[in-house]
């Protein structure tokens, strides 16, 4: 549970529309008892990785020399400058890299339905170069992530086979192989997550290693092009640690200060990753229990991209662990006005009346949670949120059975353990 947890926030992350695939890190410790470890994949028992406060430094790319402008010319040109010289960078042409950042821009701010036109605009515009389909593999993504469910999963299947068969077909000419290895390997690597997503970690497991080395080839052929090295930092931070809290992985070198240097670095560098790079940075503060860090990383987000459901669901729990709950809830009733038909919001805000002990509000938004179709894992983490609820209230009885129907209908290990507790409880005769 806790790679799956981590491995689809890194999806998230690589899109800035991810939340973390468990309910908020569920604790196996007294629910009676307040627990600031959620959301980690170490439980928070570690200290941080960073010294004495410092962040890493990261070591900027060179600037292609062909990228160079005077200020009269970088003020002259149609696009971005980061847009020019990813375009150098790619061997493209800055109109199509252009088109390209507008569409993940529509996407990064909500704007969803603009966001369709221009990908499928693309497509006749750019024929055989599969960015409509790519554009819409992250749109459809987009809108699951958001919920965290599977609404829009035939049209995600549709698109990202037609974007893999039009790229491995572009491949074969040459001309844009370092574009074609990139988003080919965005797709594989999208694709792997979605699969783990549902279980299959194998194959999961075997199309994360293909999508790795189309990234490596991109590498080889545009070493300036810095979108490529968010994936290297969070392959190295999280890899570090979830070995160091697995037995299943050996340990191995200790890799988190790395990896956090190369988020920064596809943070200030890259040219359509940048918010992806902070989203990441932000899971990153959160694990390493660094939280001013992630709220000010939540904020740099929220200033260019206000309406972002995930980026202000992460802010909300960042203030939820901060201990600011007013705040915390200021913001997620900031995502019920964007979004009323969001589900997963209502989860987070019964969270948070949860340790602020009004169980009244807590209950009933955890009824607004469960009143959606929801898929049995979910489920099952709202019927353990309503069974905590009741255990705070003291009323083991009804606590019991809704974590016995959350064991029943997902096999809900944090469920499984609270029911332990109370049996210990009763055998102790301490209720």
């Amino acid at each position: 549970m806790r790679t799956k947890r981590i491995l689809t926030a890194l999806l998230g992350a690589a899109l800035l529309i991810a939340a973390p695939a468990s309910a908020g890190g569920e604790s196996k410790e007294d629910p009676s008892k307040e627990d600031y470890k959620e959301g980690t994949v170490s439980g928070g028992a570690r200290e941080s990785v960073l010294r004495d406060g410092h962040l890493p430094d990261f070591e900027r790319t060179p600037a292609d020399p062909e990228a160079s402008l005077t200020q009269e010319e970088a003020l002259a040109l149609e696009w971005p400058l980061s847009v020019h010289r990813g375009a150098i960078a790619l061997g493209l042409e800055p109109e199509f890299v252009w088109a390209c950042y507008q569409g993940i821009e529509y996407i990064y701010k909500r704007d969803y339905k603009s966001a369709k036109k221009h990908w499928d605009s693309l497509s006749g515009t750019y024929p055989g170069r599969g960015v409509g389909h790519v554009g819409n593999v992250l749109l459809y993504q987009a809108l699951m992530l958001e919920n965290f469910d599977y609404r829009y999963e035939q049209q995600y299947l549709f698109h990202s086979q037609k974007a893999i068969e039009e790229l491995t077909a572009s491949l074969e000419q040459p001309g844009a192989e370092a574009w074609e290895n990139f988003l080919l390997g965005g797709m594989i690597g999208i694709e792997s997550i979605h699969t783990m997503r549902r279980g299959d970690f194998v194959s999961a497991l075997t199309r994360g290693v293909e999508a790795i080395g189309h990234i490596k080839k991109v590498k080889e052929l545009a070493p300036s092009f810095s979108d490529v090295v968010l994936g290297d930092g969070l392959y190295m931070y999280w890899k570090s640690v979830i070995s160091q809290n697995s037995s299943l992985i050996p340990d191995g070198e200790d890799q988190r200060l790395e990896g956090i240097s190369l988020m920064r670095k596809a943070e200030a560098e890259s040219v359509f990753v940048g918010p992806a790079a902070t989203l990441a940075l932000v899971f990153t503060w959160i694990e390493e229990r660094e939280f001013k860090r992630a709220l000010d990383s939540c904020m740099l987000n929220r200033r260019q991209y206000p309406q972002n459901i995930i980026n202000n669901m992460v802010m909300g729990r960042v203030f939820m662990y901060m201990r600011k709950y007013d705040n915390s809830l200021k913001v997620f009733n900031e995502v019920l006005a964007t979004a009323p038909d969001n589900m997963r919001v209502n989860y987070y805000m019964a969270t948070t009346y949860l340790r602020m002990r009004d169980y009244d509000s807590a209950e009933a938004a955890i009824d607004r949670y469960l009143a959606f179709d929801l898929e049995p894992e979910f489920r099952a983490a709202g019927l353990h949120r309503k069974g905590d609820i009741y255990y705070r209230r003291k009323d083991y009885k009804t606590a019991e059975k809704f974590y016995k129907e959350a064991v029943k209908l997902d096999d809900y290990e944090p469920s499984k353990a609270r029911l332990k507790r109370i049996k210990k409880l009763r055998k102790q005769k301490k209720i």
